[in-house]
């Protein structure tokens, strides 16, 4: 996720983060196109633990503004 959102505009790594989360969490992904290959991680949210593995770097990049 980080490689994704390496040098990103601020609104478009948003977009991305949120449509991740939703992805890891909910399984909802509404558009597939930001993902791409990330989509692999969609039965991440079947094991609580690995999502928040999954989720870290967002939690890291959050932290960071």
């Amino acid at each position: 996720m980080t490689t994704k959102l390496k040098a990103k505009a601020e609104t478009k790594s948003k977009k991305r983060s949120r449509a991740f989360h939703d992805l890891v969490t909910s399984g909802n992904n509404d558009s597939p196109e930001k993902l791409g290959d990330l989509l692999v991680m969609r039965g991440v949210r079947k094991f609580p633990q690995r999502v928040k593995c999954a989720t870290a770097s967002l939690r890291a990049q959050s932290s960071r503004r």
